[in-house]
């Protein structure tokens, strides 16, 4: 009854046929005029040259063209008796409207066209938010990899690529981590041509899941109080607009960069140009487009693709490694006076404690990173009125990430037993585009969007038994271990004598262990079996038994924290259809007055299959088949006077899981039942107030709703109960709630300087949490809506355009704090915290950076320009780009002596990093041969991204830490963390 109510309602909006607007088109206003009288002139046609689109004049003089895609355009204004004028160089952007007023003289020469470069206004007076448009020219000179990267260089972004103070495990499963003004992380909304692209299960698109900067005609990003036509996203909206093909001539472009420069003498440890070698970076990008043969004028194509392939992170670790030699004490050792058994360290020097595996000094590498995208687009003009695009997308990416987290840790040695990521999507979209009649229009867009996500070690099967290697080898599955599954894990064995991989690694290794009940010489020892501390020898080195864990306590690898066998712990597939259907009518009420309608509704399709530790006898699994639908419809008005523009709109949105539910999820013995369409009002406002010609004031406020990630709603669907720790989603939730405050100042300081000041405050409630229900005999965790948050700030930004000069630029800089009771949803569940011990109060997050500074800066010598060397001028047709990012320190929680203190009080050091680009175009004939070079982290600073919580520092665990070094419980190889900092100075050469 609940859906049929809401599609009837839909359906009597719809029946209004002058609402709505396709926010992926802009528009052109303006008056024309006698230049002499200054009267309006009526009649006057107004084209945009090389398209059929076009209005005229009415009796004020006033012209309208709505439905114009962005772009850089000229356009002409011609009457009968006068002269005809052309405007050049006129941007229209998405969603905006470009102001052209046109000032006709009486013709002197028959058919004589004055030609004018179009200036665009600094101050843009109808627009009432935040919003940053990247055109397609600024993406490609940018000295980025993809328009994340873009993404992440704006005012208030802030991109956790570091595991410590990210959401446990959402690196490893491909999930991007990125926060906007103060917000947890996937609140952002990413659309494709107006159409959502959003793993439904995880939310975001999924780390490496790009599109080529060839592909993109504009980037928008709109923060804050954005209109009502955008739902599901708390905290920023971006939009790409893509590219397409020339109706009149080809086009192409091709590049190569590389990090491999120096050939063989670059593939030499201890060289400058060997960490650059090491990353392996080889990236080929190209597009090609225009008319289809025979159709030219009428059918388009456009395609673009990228190759990415490089070795994920080069670290520079420390220089203590292990070297064979009898150890100090041992009876090899000259100078033993007394037995005295000390525990491993190199011969060579006393203060080096390395242990065995840890062969390699100074740099290394470690996982990959393999992106392939491709992008196609077809545009048919069936007619002036009606246009047909089809597009499509496809992004493979094959990852292994290494960070400071446990699975890291342990197979830093043996990488071919971790777990890699696998991200497949594909997209195809169709949208029809019928204009009516000069103010009215409609579009409607479908697309399908499909992700599959796989998470495991590589599908080997080793030993040729017909068992993958990932369930069959882990090191829990030795018989000493009270959890291990030995029914189903199959133990490797791989020259087929009996005995297990993981036996005889360290029987290989091992002698003199006179009393193994189990196997000869075997190294896996049970306390209770081996009391005293038998000395082991390997090569006239000696070692105490007790520094080889028992497998009795659970997981636990030799050589303290590393392995060389065995595999990760999670086997994990999931994949998500997303039928996305879209309508919208465009109608130019009259010259004040834009409505807008929108109807979008998704359909999805979740496919989950995932294994925890399938060693142990009661595994974590989870499988689920869901298909929950989502509708929305917004109504807005854009009006628009010469001193106020006002964006007033309201969202209605509606969901229906599609599932059963417990009653009561805090009682497990409550009954189910169908869950049902849940909806939510989100009213917005945004005002442009014209103070003077180049300057405006602004105000937003709005309602924003998101729902939590499907994950957390169809967990543990079968309500298992018996695993240890068990959690439960709940297919209860409701959407999360922000409501948003927004204002601002813009201001033109001179012809080509522009600044804006923004303050914002958003107030969460409804957050998605975890919290534990202590139930008999089982207790368990819930999923629920209890979190809170607020968020404060300011933007500031600078911008430098080149409209006489040739640099421009681009300065922001955040002020923020970011507060919340949880840093995200899982938190509750890894703290166990029940209603009486969760978070009363809000804390600093720890991904709240109170300063947050960029400077985007590009400089072009044009063609003939620059200084004269020797009769030449080598420096004619040279680009350079430069990039400043400067970022307060994360939070972290100091500790005394391992006592947890207050909760962020403390902050690491700054982070700043510099990217400098520069190349140089070569003419050759219709071509452009272009060559350049690109360096990251120009200075290579050791960004700190993680500290010992004793200390502070990234190279100083504590005393503590230090003690247990000593004393041989660890090494000095476990505290060798070069994880601890960022990226360090990369080159690249490009073409």
């Amino acid at each position: 009854m609940r859906r049929t109510t809401f599609a009837f309602i839909l359906i009597f909006i719809f029946t209004f046929h002058f609402l709505a607007v396709a926010a992926t088109v802009g528009k052109i206003v303006g008056q024309v005029t006698d230049k002499e009288t200054g009267d309006a002139l009526p009649g006057c046609n107004i084209v945009i040259t090389g398209t059929s689109m076009g209005a005229a004049s009415d009796a004020d003089g006033v012209f309208i063209i709505i439905n114009v895609p962005p772009g850089v355009y000229s356009v002409k204004a011609s009457m009968i008796g006068y002269q005809s004028v052309q405007k050049n160089q006129v941007i229209v952007n998405m969603d905006k409207t470009t102001e052209l007023n046109y000032e006709l003289s009486i013709e002197a020469i028959e058919g004589e066209t004055v030609e004018i470069t179009a200036e665009r206004p600094l101050v843009e007076k109808d627009v009432t938010v935040k919003k940053t448009v990247i055109s397609a020219a600024e993406i490609r000179s940018a000295p980025v990899q993809d328009l994340t990267d873009m993404f992440t260089l704006q005012a208030g972004v802030v991109a956790i690529d570091y595991q410590s103070y990210g959401i446990p495990g959402f690196a490893e499963r491909g999930v991007e981590q990125i926060h906007v003004r103060g917000g947890r992380s996937g609140e952002i909304g990413y659309m494709f041509d107006g159409l959502y692209v959003r793993n439904p299960t995880y939310g975001g698109k999924g780390m490496g899941t790009r599109l080529n900067k060839y592909a993109v005609e504009e980037m928008v990003t709109e923060t804050g109080v954005f209109n009502a036509e955008y739902g599901d996203a708390l905290s920023s909206m971006q939009n790409w607009i893509t590219k397409t093909g020339d109706f009149e001539r080809y086009e192409g472009v091709f590049r190569y960069q590389t990090s491999e420069i120096g050939g063989s003498l670059a593939n030499t440890p201890g060289t400058f140009l060997y960490p650059m070698y090491l990353e392996g970076l080889k990236d080929f990008a190209g597009a090609f487009g225009g008319p289809i043969p025979f159709l030219k004028n009428k059918v388009s194509f456009f395609i673009s693709g990228e190759s990415s392939v490089n070795n994920g992170r080069v670290l520079e670790f420390d220089d203590k490694t292990w070297t064979e030699g009898p150890l100090r004490g041992s009876p090899a050792h000259p100078g033993n006076m007394n037995a005295n058994w000390l525990p491993p360290y190199n011969p060579n020097d006393p203060d080096d404690r390395s242990e065995p595996l840890d062969k390699i000094a100074g740099w290394d590498k470690l996982g990959y990173e393999n992106i392939y995208d491709l992008f196609g687009k077809v545009a048919w003009r069936i007619s002036p009125a009606m246009k047909l695009v089809a597009t499509g997308w496809v992004v493979d990416t094959d990852m292994m990430m290494y960070s400071n987290d446990g699975e890291s840790i342990i197979f830093r040695y043996y990488p071919e037993g971790k777990n890699h990521t696998l991200l497949n999507s594909d997209r195809q979209s169709l949208e029809w585009t019928h204009q009516i009649s000069s103010k009215t229009f409609y579009t409607t867009r479908l697309s399908r969007f499909y992700q599959k996500r796989r998470y495991l070690v590589k599908n080997w099967d080793q030993d040729g038994d017909g068992f993958q290697d990932w369930v069959e080898t882990r090191l829990s599955t030795d018989p000493y271990n009270a959890n291990a599954n030995t029914e189903n894990a199959v133990p490797l064995d791989s020259d087929g004598d009996g005995y297990p991989d993981e036996f005889e690694r360290n029987i290989a290794l091992m002698r003199d262990d006179i009393d193994n009940p189990l196997l000869p010489d075997d190294a896996h020892l049970d306390p209770s079996v081996h009391p005293d501390p038998t000395v082991y020898s390997m090569d006239d080195e000696w070692l105490r038994s007790w520094q080889y864990n028992s497998w009795g306590s659970g997981y636990n690898a030799p050589y303290y924290n590393y392995t060389t066998e065995g595999s990760g712990r999670y086997f994990h597939e999931s994949w998500t259809n997303t039928i996305e259907g879209k309508l919208d009518i465009t109608s130019q009420v009259n010259m004040h007055h834009q409505l807008q309608l929108g109807l979008d509704a998704k359909f999805h399709e979740l496919y989950f299959d995932e294994i925890q530790l399938p060693f142990i006898q009661q595994p974590y699994t989870e499988f689920y088949h869901k298909r929950p639908e989502e509708y929305s419809v917004y109504l807005q008005d854009k009006i628009e006077y010469p001193y106020m523009t006002i964006n007033l709109g309201v969202r209605l949105d509606a969901y229906d899981y599609n599932t059963d539910a417990w009653v009561d999820p805090s009682d497990p013995n409550s009954e189910l039942k169908e869950t049902e369409m849940q909806y939510d009002w989100s009213p917005r406002i945004g005002i442009s107030h014209i103070i003077t010609d180049k300057a405006t004031f602004t105000f937003g406020y709005g309602i924003f709703h998101q729902l939590p990630t499907y994950r957390n709603i169809y967990l543990n669907s079968e309500r298992d109960l018996t695993t240890f720790s068990p959690i439960v989603g709940n297919p209860l939730l409701s959407a999360q709630k922000l409501s948003a405050y927004e204002f601002g100042l813009r201001n033109q300081l001179q012809e080509e300087w522009v600044a804006s000041l923004v303050g914002w405050m958003k107030e969460y409630s409804g957050l998605n949490a975890t919290e534990r229900v202590p139930a008999f005999p089982f207790s368990y965790t819930i999923n629920k809506g209890i979190d809170y948050a607020t968020a404060r700030g300011f933007d500031l930004t600078l911008e430098k355009v080149a409209l006489r000069t040739n640099w421009s630029g681009r300065l922001t800089y955040t002020w923020s704090v970011a507060k919340a009771n949880r840093a995200d949803p899982w938190e509750g569940y890894r703290n166990t915290d029940t209603p009486e011990t969760q978070p009363k109060r809000e804390i600093l997050m720890s991904y709240d950076r109170t300063h947050d500074f960029s400077v985007l800066m590009g400089y072009r010598v044009p063609k003939g320009g620059g200084w004269e060397l020797f009769g030449t001028k080598p420096f004619s047709n040279f680009m350079t780009n430069l990039i400043v990012v400067a970022q307060s320190g994360a939070p972290y929680t100091p500790t005394v002596e391992n006592v947890p203190q207050e909760t962020n009080s403390e902050r690491m050091p700054w982070i700043n990093y510099v990217i400098l680009s520069g190349q140089k175009i070569v003419p050759v004939g219709r071509f452009q041969l272009k060559f350049g070079l690109q360096i990251n982290n120009l200075f290579d600073r050791k960004n700190v991204y993680d500290v010992y919580n004793e200390t502070g520092k990234p190279d100083d665990p504590g005393r503590r830490a230090n003690n247990r070094v000593v004393s041989g419980l660890n090494s000095d190889t476990v505290y060798d963390q070069p994880f601890f900092y960022g990226p360090r100075r990369s080159i690249q050469f490009f073409t």
